[in-house]
């Protein structure tokens, strides 16, 4: 955050607008495909004895919602990372690390919150910003 402030501060000191984009990916620690992160662990070189184990800690996952004396059927969980857990911030990092590589514009993360902008010299800058944008959304689609 004193990053991204600084650089505000500096472009706005310079008579300089700054665009900026504020994404939370809504409920992303659900939706991490349990098959991705596995293949971007293996990618990143982690050892498979690892590997093994994050699977085994991912699979034959399931989830039963209590309400009061009801109870729903038991599920299958097929995607997501257990909160709370001591795998999940390195887990979700990993997942989502190469986000930024699809970028130009000026942008930082902290956990699934993600800040974007760019200093607006002209219309071109503007443009970029909202490609950026149009990036990530494909990104996060795929």
């Amino acid at each position: 955050m004193i990053r991204v402030t600084d650089d505000w501060t500096k472009s706005l000191n310079e008579g300089t607008p700054v665009d900026k984009i504020y994404l939370d990916y809504m409920k992303a620690f659900d939706k991490v495909s349990h098959r991705h992160l596995l293949h971007k662990l293996q990618n990143f070189g982690i050892h498979h004895h690892i590997l093994n184990w994050i699977q085994d800690f991912l699979n034959n996952r399931s989830q039963i919602v209590h309400d009061n004396k009801c109870s729903s059927t038991s599920k299958d969980v097929i995607s997501g990372v257990p909160q709370g857990t001591v795998i999940v911030p390195n887990s979700f990092i990993a997942f989502i690390n190469d986000v930024l590589d699809t970028v130009t514009s000026k942008a930082y993360m902290f956990a699934d919150d993600t800040k974007m902008y760019k200093g607006i010299h002209d219309i071109n800058n503007h443009r970029q910003l909202k490609m950026d944008v149009n990036k990530l959304d494909s990104w996060s689609k795929n």
